[in-house]
C-alpha cells in the first residue's frame, strides 16, 4: 500500500485554511481539531437542548400571540355591535371597516356633543336674562 496523496489548498478556502486529500477519505480541514466521540456526544446533548429550548419558547410565544389576536378580535366586533351603521349591517365586515366606521360614529358623536353644549349655554344664557319674579315652570 502506498503512502496517501495529499496536497494543500490554501487559497481557495476561508481564512487560507488547508485540505488535505487521501483517495478513500472525504475531504477534512486540518484547521478543524479532532472531536473526542465523548465531546461529540456532550455536543449533540447541548444541541438537543438547545433545539428544546428554543421549541417551547417559540410555542409559548405563538401561544401568547395567538391570545393577544384573539383578544384584538373580539374588542373589534364589540366595538362593531356599538355602532348603528355596522350594527345594522347583517353582512360580515372586515376590521379596517369596523374601525373606519368607529372613527366616523365618535367624531359624530363628540360633533353632536359640541352642538349640544352651544345649546345648553345658549339656554343657560336665556335662563339669565329673565327678568326675576317670572315662575319657571319644571
Amino acid at each position: 500500500m502506498s503512502a496517501p496523496k495529499s496536497f494543500t489548498l490554501s487559497k481557495s478556502l476561508p481564512q487560507g485554511g488547508h485540505l488535505q486529500y487521501h483517495p478513500d477519505v472525504n475531504i477534512q480541514s486540518v484547521n478543524q481539531p479532532l472531536i473526542d466521540p465523548e465531546e461529540s456526544a456532550d455536543n449533540a446533548q447541548k444541541q438537543a437542548i438547545l433545539c428544546e429550548y428554543r421549541r417551547r419558547r417559540r410555542e409559548a410565544h405563538n401561544s401568547v400571540e395567538h391570545r393577544r389576536r384573539d383578544s384584538i378580535n373580539e374588542t373589534i366586533q364589540e366595538i362593531s355591535t356599538l355602532i348603528p351603521d355596522i350594527y345594522n349591517d347583517s353582512s360580515k365586515l372586515n376590521k379596517d371597516v369596523i374601525l373606519d366606521k368607529a372613527i366616523e360614529y365618535i367624531k359624530h358623536l363628540q360633533q353632536m356633543e359640541g352642538e349640544h353644549r352651544a345649546f345648553n349655554m345658549m339656554l343657560e344664557n336665556s335662563v339669565k336674562d329673565m327678568k326675576p319674579g317670572i315662575p319657571i315652570k319644571k
